[in-house]
């Protein structure tokens, strides 16, 4: 699922592809056994966030998880690239280890919660650069 229209063909390769807001799932509550997030939620301010986090809550089945990816403060490309669109009309918002680990604790009455920070070497615009990715995760009870 994916709100831009431009990237549901690509995606159509590899499944099923549906145009939709992550604020309106057109999914069926508890109707998931697993629902991943990335890299979607540093475009929205904190408390968007958490009402994203939510409504992504809300679809996850029983005994099922929720796995959001994000980049962390500390990543050296979105460090840059926050600063670069914070300037702009397209804020970008890196939450930490902390702030995931409080959000999740408060959607779909977790059994469990959990946060990693990540540091892994990628490719970006052709220079090898050190991520700091956070993947965080929270089981729905």
């Amino acid at each position: 699922m994916d709100y831009s229209e431009s990237l549901l063909p690509e995606a159509a390769a590899y499944g099923p592809v549906a145009r939709a807001s992550l604020f309106a799932l057109p999914i069926a509550a508890r109707g998931c056994p697993a629902v991943a997030c990335l890299f979607v939620l540093d475009d929205y301010e904190p408390s968007i966030k958490e009402t994203a986090l939510r409504v992504l809550a809300s679809v996850v089945a029983p005994g099922g998880e929720l796995v959001v990816g994000a980049y962390a403060p500390d990543d050296e490309r979105m460090g840059t690239r926050r600063a670069e669109f914070s300037s702009m009309t397209n804020p970008v918002y890196l939450e930490d280890e902390q702030y995931y680990e409080n959000a999740l604790s408060r959607v779909g009455e977790p059994t469990s919660v959990w946060v990693r920070h990540v540091l892994c070497d990628g490719d970006v615009d052709g220079i090898t650069v050190r991520r700091h990715l956070l993947v965080a995760g929270v089981t729905v009870n």
